[in-house]
């Protein structure tokens, strides 16, 4: 299992819950939903970690979609995913590239200064402590099984 790292390339924290608008073309999860963030790519990418119904879905710079098993991951990861940062509540943006090199759409998140240089749009949404709690709540009950 890779080490986790705590930086993700844009700089935000592992754990950094984040508010994601996902492409409606994407039918298993085409609304906003919250997610935090961390860091799974050997090319340092930022990845979003997303727990819904149909698992975790992790959404890379590559703008590939995989499904990860709950199981794959030991409650302590899972734990430092979600408390580690994890109140840390920031205004994201969710960007798209306004040119398509690799014909895919792109999803990631940046900090502020990064926007301009990085040539993308962006959608604003707040989290609220409520929100942040209540996804910590529901990471915690799909990996613990309940408890």
């Amino acid at each position: 299992m890779m080490k986790l790292s705590h930086k993700t390339t844009f700089g935000l924290q592992m754990g950094t819950v984040v508010r994601m608008k996902v492409d409606p073309r994407d039918k298993k999860n085409a609304t906003a939903v919250l997610g935090i963030v961390s860091n799974f790519s050997e090319s340092g990418a930022t990845v979003i970690q997303v727990a819904t119904e149909y698992g975790m879905i992790s959404k890379g710079k590559s703008g590939k979609t995989h499904y990860v098993s709950a199981d794959r991951y030991s409650i302590q990861q899972i734990q430092e995913l979600a408390l580690d940062g994890g109140l840390l509540i920031v205004r994201h943006r969710i960007l798209r590239r306004r040119y398509d090199e690799t014909k895919c759409n792109y999803v990631t998140i940046t900090q502020a200064h990064d926007f301009k240089e990085a040539g993308y749009e962006t959608d604003y949404e707040p989290v609220t402590m409520k929100q942040a709690h209540a996804l910590r709540d529901a990471w915690r009950r799909l990996i613990c099984f309940g408890d």
